[in-house]
């Protein structure tokens, strides 16, 4: 064998430059592919003379390379050519090789890095993406190696001379795209030293997210592959063909027409880095070898055989003999001769190439080999489609073991030194195969992706057709949709020059509605914020923002806002709703703005009716709804007894009037309805209505059999629930004084945010249709002249993010269809379009579609109907769709409409997205840290304002400042007994780890949780005998004597399972999900630590999140997860207060704030704790302020109630509290003092500068000043220009029962990702994990604020014969008695022990601190026994005497 070595010509491999191409969905040009690599067969063959085939003089021709490489699964397929001489002519012929759409780009490759494996098994780990850099070296030019032969300069197509990056982090040395006329920079990120100093690239970002997985070098590996050598059937059969491209494209078969594509799809496939080489040389001219063996073909010579037989045979019956005819001659007529014959003029023996063909991957385990096996196994059968009759392609796999270990290890050099191996002649079988241009182009030539299977087509990453822009449009409409409107981008140029001026929708063309549409992370949301920037700037009317995704778009929102428009117009024209905190004061079932805007009664409860109904479809989807007959329309019904003039205040109880109820009073009239009804009927207890109709529908349900009565009602109740048992929509749906009047805004120049993020989804999805109703009733209301009375620009605008879950609403089915009607735009955003159908149906889906005149369409994912609705004359559906999912990241298409009636529009056009607005935090000119200041003083104001004037009434006040209780019992005590069991299992499943799986648990162990949570008087009130009854009647429980159990198990149900989850929603400050996700990942630690957790309801008042309780430990821990209250320092020290109320440690918990790590929001919570007050570098204290405003009686709303207000000066709106010389100073931003209060504990009207009271009635302000007669205002806007309410400061001194805590009396703990319980230890970097916290507490390093610490604990108890006052030394003496098998309950001690103190003259010792002063006194351990017939808390190793075998109490320190 011969092989062409690295020594002895430069390889490709160690120059390591390649052109790498994308292929296009563009077809190929079959006869132009053969003829250029033809062409590749004349480079540098004017050298082949006589010298140049001898000794010194040698200089090969090139050889060229063709590689297909995946690095396993989920990566793409590339495809790479190379040459050790002339690359920039074999680019050139590539280039006309393959259509312009094909994109080619230089890079430097290291093949051998990118086959090397990791040492992560793919199949375990899909999603351990690759270093976009593997493989790829950066390279400049100055390090590019030359061609030391060539007789012209290196040829740069386009100009393009300048190093650009790639993608994969490697570096382009010339890179363009034949499809235009300039370069096109498709990269963002460079690997130069600037653009990291900029930021990281993507594929830097995504690495350090990587696991960190190891790779062996190359002789740690083992290789594999397949080598394909030519297999003759005769020895010289080489000189014939395999099947030609040119004929192979023009078959109807798929493999054939695509002769690469079932490599490609096997390569697509391996889940393991794979390479498909192919080297090809020009071979010297063999027509003369070709010429002598047609010869002796015709002359029967061309085997022994064959002459023999010719000689032997003679004449035969079929050819007539003739002295031209011998037996030689006859045997050219044998079939095989002549197509060899034929065969071997069809090869070109002039324009042949000698071509190896390889597979290689390299493998470092057992599982890995295994797997490229199979692989390899099927990429060997590739080609079989492509043999010839007399020449075939033979796989050889290359594997592993002693020989074969040194033949795979030979494979791998050459295939990674691009060796190009040879044999000798007389082989029949050789590595060598000698092809034609025809058919090495089977090999070497990357079919587009029409060509390709839907795999292959992902894998080869094929390019779009064209990226070239879609043309704008004509200058008439680029005047009119570049002068005034809503900007949504720049149009792009053919050329990809974006234009001058940013493209708008005129407000006119506003009410036809926009669409946007792209996948994530396209910029949607930012889009989104400038949509509603420009619409506030360049139109009259208010804009409406719905965002029910979550994140930081409303705050981003603002902040932009706040840097353009000014954060004084932010808190004059900005409304942010942040529910659950702030909620929109919505009165939604009161029909008097109806009545008073004309509407008929009727009508009115009508719509109250149909649109109550429509948010129960939001949530329940219509079908559902729709399934019980019975119950929507009864539904229905009873909401019009409610508002019955006649009868509606006897309908529900303390109704006050028959426009308005609250939801809680229409359940409370079902609840009528339903005792009402069979089987006892009693029809004068049901609502009534004077409504014959309504009247006789009621009665005729009363009157049904018991059993259809009781699904009827049940299936009102379910559908009621949906509202019911979330307590935030319960607040707005039982609000009966409107605060927020969508008539007042339509007039006025705002931007109104809903802020959604915080609600579960179906809660958003009702909060939304709640919006959409009281909009849909403002906007249908309007006054047709006073409309045509507005602006030009006047139009009222509707944005709604992530529209999808609500376009089944037939409320904005009606606002899309009379948007224009109404001078209404409507923005609906969303993932993909066919996410509508998906929530609803085909029907609502094409209705939004065609309702929507200007959609705005990212790369998305295109379905029949969209495109059909978005194609247009220049360009069909199908075009489109490809054109659609082509698009670069960030290009838009958009479709307008036409601005003057009657003509044609524009066809679709590109633009390029507006870049992030000034102010966002990720802008080239995000707000700077005094700016931020600014921004959140603003913001402050903003919801101020919000809540004050708009939101749902109520709140706290001085008066009523938040009050911790005894909730461990509370909270317990109020459940029915069933459910409290079901949460104790919960808490076992817990303790024992079995919670995801639902798994069995001891009744035993369930019994003892539950005495933990809850008072023993409550179970005895009820009887222990009951609760093996309660657990087998519940249906919350399920019980059983599992196989292998050696007593009764349990585990909770499907609806236990939902019943034993706490409710931690219903409180405003309740949380949202993640406080949830945080909170269960505390619960799970404490558990496994041996704690008893107890999650509570939310029920609206003041509650911690959680109580811990320890069997080991004698004070509760209280359980506070600040997942965003760090950033208000007053709510943090309000949850340090409700612990030392109740003598409790408090545990806060922290976890990761807006990528702000959780050790660093531990550290500012640790500093809010430390330091109640903050310290200004100045050397002030100033105090923390809480939401809440001072009051007095109640607050401004509240009869005879007032709150504290101050003058408006310098534009501030910022409440200010200083401690100065012992007092409290009230200031604004400018330092101008308003008020002075000596303390807090019994402050008065008079120390403020004025107090105000509102008048709803007459919508008055009333400001009353010492001394002066007070002064009204009639509207709300006057009466802020003027005066400002105060906010409470926290006052530690006041509000803190123990303000002089320690850092022994709080802990701090932190959550990561991986939901581990770390105890905060400031200035360490050493977790501290759970069970130290119970040893803290133990040895009371740890304690609650007010018990003494360790070193000063119980000196009554100490050693030094010091007195006993809580004669607890004497009771141990004269009642306790050591035994080992002493079993006593704690409460019949603590019993006997009050009973002795109080005998004796001795001060009780509080019960909770009295085990751990009795543990000075006597040895035993505390544990829950089944005592008595019931578990007990029970002392073991101690006993308790009779109080008549002792005369009297001891004299212990006698």
């Amino acid at each position: 064998m011969t092989e062409l070595t690295p020594s002895e010509r430069p390889a490709v491999a160690n120059g390591d430059e390649y052109i790498r191409i994308t292929p296009s969905r563009s077809d190929l040009a079959p006869e132009t592919v053969v003829r250029q690599l033809a062409g590749l067969h004349g480079l540098d063959a004017g050298k082949d003379g006589f010298l140049a085939s001898i000794g010194p003089f040698s200089d090969p021709p090139p050889v060229f390379e063709f590689l297909a490489v995946s690095e396993g699964a989920d990566e793409p397929v590339e495809f790479y050519y190379g040459a050790d001489r002339r690359l920039d002519a074999f680019e050139e012929r590539l280039r006309t090789l393959y259509p312009p759409t094909v994109t080619f780009e230089r890079v430097t490759l290291d093949l051998e890095t990118k086959l090397l494996p990791s040492t992560a098994d793919p199949s375990q780990d899909h999603s351990t993406g690759r270093d976009d850099s593997h493989g790829m070296n950066p390279r400049t030019p100055e390090e590019s190696p030359g061609d030391p032969n060539s007789d012209s300069e290196p040829v740069t197509l386009f100009g393009s001379t300048g190093q650009e990056p790639v993608g994969d982090g490697g570096s382009v040395l010339s890179e363009s795209s034949t499809s235009q006329d300039e370069d096109v920079d498709l990269f963002e990120a460079d690997s130069s030293d600037e653009s990291t100093a900029a930021g990281p690239s993507d594929s830097e970002l995504d690495a350090d997210h990587q696991p960190a997985h190891t790779q062996p070098t190359v002789d740690e590996t083992t290789p594999l592959g397949i080598s394909w050598h030519g297999q003759a059937t005769r020895r010289e059969d080489w000189m014939t063909t395999l099947p030609q491209f040119t004929n192979t494209e023009d078959d109807d078969d798929d493999h054939a027409r695509a002769p690469l594509a079932s490599l490609i799809d096997q390569l697509t496939r391996a889940e393991h880095p794979i390479a498909f080489q192919v080297l090809f040389q020009r071979k010297s001219n063999w027509t003369h070898e070709a010429r002598e063996r047609q010869r002796k073909l015709r002359e029967g010579e061309d085997r022994v055989v064959d002459w023999f037989f010719g000689e032997l045979l003679g004449n035969t019956e079929n050819e007539p003999q003739s002295p031209s005819n011998t037996g030689r001659q006859r045997r050219y007529l044998d079939i095989g001769g002549r197509e060899r014959v034929e065969a071997i003029d069809e090869k070109e023996p002039q324009h042949t190439f000698t071509v190896n063909m390889r597979a290689l991957s390299l493998v470092a385990s057992d599982r890995q080999r295994e797997r490229v096996d199979h692989r390899l196994d099927d990429i060997g059968s590739v080609f079989d489609h492509l043999n010839g009759p007399h020449y075939r392609l033979r796989p050889k796999r290359i594997r592993r073991g002693l020989r074969k270990g040194r033949r795979a290890k030979k494979h791998a050099d050459r295939v990674l030194n691009a060796t190009l191996a040879t044999k000798s002649d007389w082989r029949k079988t050789r590595p060598d195969l000698v092809l034609g241009p025809a058919e090495l182009a089977n090999f070497v030539v990357v079919p587009p992706a029409t060509g390709l299977t839907t795999e292959g087509g992902r894998g080869s990453d094929a390019e779009p057709e064209s990226r070239t822009p879609l043309p704008l449009p004509a200058q008439d409409h680029m005047d009119a949709f570049t002068d005034s409107g809503m900007a949504i981008g720049r149009g792009l140029g053919e050329d990809g020059t974006p234009t001058p001026e940013p493209m708008r929708i005129p407000p006119h063309l506003l009410p036809f509605h926009v669409g946007r549409f792209a996948k994530s992370g396209a910029g949607k949301s930012v889009a989104l914020i400038n949509d509603a920037l420009s619409l506030y700037d360049q139109t009259t009317g208010p804009v409406f923002l719905i965002d029910s995704k979550g994140g930081n778009l409303p705050e981003n929102y603002m902040r932009a806002h706040g840097k353009r428009f000014g954060t004084e117009d932010l808190e004059e024209n900005v409304l942010h709703f942040s529910v659950p905190d702030i909620l929109p004061g919505f009165a939604f079932f009161d029909i008097t703005p109806a009545l008073e805007d004309g509407v008929r009664r009727v009508d009115a409860i009508q719509d109250k009716a149909d649109h109550y109904e429509e948010l129960i479809k939001l949530v329940m989807g219509p079908e559902r709804y729709e399934d019980a007959i019975a119950s929507p329309t009864l539904i229905k019904y009873l909401i019009k007894a409610m508002y019955d003039e006649e009868y509606g205040l006897e309908n529900g109880h303390f109704r006050q009037d028959t426009n308005y109820f609250t939801h809680d009073q229409f359940e409370q009239a079902v609840t009528q309805f339903h005792a009402a009804g069979p089987p006892d009927s009693t029809p004068e207890d049901a609502p009534r209505a004077s409504d014959p109709q309504v009247a006789e529908k009621l009665e005729r349900h009363l009157r049904s059999n018991p059993a259809t009565f009781s699904n009827v009602v049940s299936g009102i109740s379910n559908r009621m629930d949906y509202i019911t048992q979330d307590a935030h929509l319960r607040r707005i749906f039982n609000n009966t004084q409107s605060q927020f009047d969508f008539r007042d805004l339509l007039d006025e120049d705002k931007v109104v945010i809903f802020d959604l993020g915080d609600l579960r989804d179906e809660a958003a999805r009702v909060m939304t249709g709640v919006i959409l109703t009281q909009l849909y009733d403002a906007v249908k209301r309007r006054d047709g002249d006073e409309l045509a009375r507005k602006p030009d620009d006047y139009v009222a605008n509707l944005l709604i993010d992530e529209a999808s879950s609500v376009v089944v609403s037939d409320t904005l089915t009606t606002l899309l269809e009379k948007g224009r009607e109404f001078r209404l735009s409507i923005e609906l955003v969303t993932q993909f379009p066919e996410q509508m159908k998906e929530a609803g149906n085909r029907e609502v889906y094409l209705n939004v579609l065609n309702n929507i005149g200007s959609p705005l369409v990212g790369k998305i994912a295109v379905d029949a109907d969209i495109a059909e609705a978005l194609s247009h004359e220049a360009m069909d559906p199908v075009e489109f769709k490809n054109r659609i999912s082509s698009l670069p990241r960030g290009e838009w298409i958009a479709q307008l409409p036409s601005p003057e009636f009657g003509e044609t529009g524009p066809d679709p056009f590109s633009i390029e997205p507006l870049p992030i607005p000034p102010g966002h935090p990720d802008s080239e000119q995000p707000l700077t840290g005094a700016q931020e200041e600014r921004f959140q003083d603003a913001l402050e104001a903003v919801h101020e304002h919000t809540r004050e004037d708009y939101g749902v009434a109520g709140g706290t006040t001085v008066e009523s400042r938040d009050a911790a209780t005894d909730v461990a019992l509370e909270n317990a005590d109020d459940l029915p007994l069933e459910v409290a069991m079901a949460r104790a299992i919960r808490a076992v499943q817990l303790s024992n780890e079995v919670r995801e799986t639902n798994g069995w648990v001891s009744v035993e162990d369930v019994d003892e949780e539950l005495l933990s949570r809850i008072e023993e008087g409550t179970i005895e009130a009820q009887g222990y005998e009951t609760l093996p009854e309660v657990r087998e009647a519940s249906s919350l429980i399920e019980v059983d004597l599992p196989d292998g159990a050696s007593s009764v198990q349990c585990r909770l149900t499907d609806e236990g399972e939902q019943a034993a989850t706490p409710d931690t929603s219903t409180s405003p400050t309740g949380g949202g999900e993640h406080h949830d996700t945080v909170l269960e990942a505390v619960e799970q630690s404490l558990a496994a630590a041996g704690f008893s957790v107890e999650v509570l309801d939310q029920n609206g008042e003041s509650r911690p999140d959680a109580i811990a309780t320890h069997s080991d430990l004698d004070w509760e821990l209280q359980v506070e997860v600040e997942t965003t209250t760090h950033v208000r320092p007053a709510k943090v020290l309000s949850n340090l207060r409700k612990a030392q109320e109740q003598e409790r440690i408090p545990l806060f918990v922290v976890a990761d704030h807006n990528d702000q790590p959780a050790g660093e929001v531990a550290d500012r919570l640790a500093k809010i704790l430390s330091e109640p007050r903050n310290q200004l570098s100045s050397g002030e204290t100033r105090l923390y302020t809480m939401n809440h405003n001072v009051t007095f009686n109640g607050g401004a709303r509240a009869a005879d109630g007032v709150t504290a207000v101050r003058p408006a000066t310098g534009g501030s709106r910022h409440t200010r509290w200083f401690k100065r010389d012992g007092a409290f100073v009230l200031e604004d931003s400018a330092g101008d003092q308003h008020a002075r209060i000596d303390s807090f504990d019994a402050v008065s009207k008079d120390q403020f500068p004025a107090t105000y009271s509102y008048d709803a009635d007459s919508e008055t302000y009333t400001v009353f000043r010492p001394g002066e007669l007070p002064e009204s205002y009639e509207s709300r806007e006057a009466f802020e220009a003027e005066w400002v309410p105060v906010k409470r400061p926290f006052v530690p001194s006041t509000d803190l029962p123990i303000p002089d805590y320690t850092e022994r009396t709080y802990a701090i703990a932190t959550t990561e990702s991986d939901q581990t319980l770390d105890i905060y230890t400031p200035d360490t970097e050493t977790a501290t994990a759970v069970p130290a916290l119970v040893d803290a507490i133990q040895d009371r390093t740890l304690h609650p604020a007010g018990e003494p610490p360790d070193d000063s604990i119980d000196s009554d108890a100490q050693e030094d014969n010091e007195v006993d006052p809580y004669g607890i030394q004497a009771f141990v003496q004269d009642r306790l008695t050591e035994s080992d098998d002493g079993v006593v309950a704690v409460a019949e001690v603590y019993d006997a022990y009050e009973q002795y103190a109080a005998a004796g003259g001795y001060e009780v010792k509080p019960k909770n601190r009295f085990t751990q002063t009795l543990r000075d006194h006597a040895q035993f351990e505390r544990d829950k026994k089944w005592l008595d017939g019931q578990t007990r808390r029970c002392y073991v190793g101690i006993e308790l005497s009779d109080a008549g075998d002792q005369e009297g109490p001891s004299d212990a320190s006698a």
